[in-house]
């Protein structure tokens, strides 16, 4: 997995109040009481192989998840959305393609809830208690990443952001155009970031090749709309994960 330059992410204060939807407001732990996983996705599995090419599914039944050992807290979080960091071209529309990313999930397990809390303007990853979708300029090669904050004591996520590339070329597409229905040369944002909410419920990127009609298979394709939706595994895991 590559590793994002040092700038991407900063230190947050631990005096910090966060709001968690549903039980009101908390302190935000200190920074060393809490791991930090990033997910780097990429465009190739490595720089000798071609760009992988979408194809319509064939079996999305397969029952394969795997857990990362971390969950939202109970009541889920708010997540706000730098939708002026996003291409011109689409940020009108990235709101609601963000949202009903999350509420894939939420209609597959009706804890996994995500309120969307309106547009920011926070630009990178940091650890500050917001957990923020964002477009910035990342490494080559990579489509997005997700960063996720936990406290291993209790395996509560309390920090998660989510970083689009905008080195690539993004669309939002209507998902009835079909499993590879999307733009030419760019990646769907509601596929996209389908998958990278997965990681933030505590799902683990999946590289087997009888999983790769599943959302939370690792490999990410020009034109792919099928992840959007979920597979059986990618429901199964959701509801294998607390709370």
């Amino acid at each position: 997995m590559p590793i994002l330059t040092a700038a991407d992410v900063q230190e947050g204060d631990s005096s910090v109040n966060i709001t968690i939807t549903n039980t009101g407001v908390r302190e935000l732990p200190p920074e060393s009481e809490t791991r930090l996983r990033v997910f780097v996705h990429q465009e190739r599995p490595s720089h000798n192989t071609p760009l992988p090419t979408c194809q319509p599914t064939q079996n999305d039944a397969n029952e394969t998840y795997d857990l990362t050992g971390w969950h939202i807290p109970t009541g889920g979080m708010t997540y706000l959305v730098n939708a002026d960091s996003a291409p011109s071209a689409i940020k009108s529309a990235v709101p609601a393609a963000i949202e009903t990313a999350e509420g894939t999930w939420t209609a597959a397990d009706g804890d996994k809830v995500l309120t969307y809390g309106g547009t920011f303007t926070i630009s990178r990853p940091r650890y500050d208690g917001q957990n923020i979708v964002m477009w910035r300029r990342l490494s080559r090669g990579t489509v997005a990443a997700a960063y996720i904050w936990y406290l291993p004591s209790t395996g509560e996520v309390v920090d998660a952001d989510m970083v689009f590339n905008t080195r690539v070329r993004w669309s939002v597409n209507d998902p009835a155009a079909g499993d590879c229905g999307g733009t030419a040369s760019t990646y769907d944002v509601q596929a996209v970031a389908t998958h990278e909410f997965g990681h933030w419920f505590g799902l683990e990127d999946l590289y087997n090749a009888a999983t790769a009609d599943l959302t939370m298979h690792g490999i990410v394709m020009h034109t792919e709309l099928k992840k959007a939706s979920l597979g059986t595994g990618d429901t199964l895991g959701a509801n294998a994960v607390a709370p």
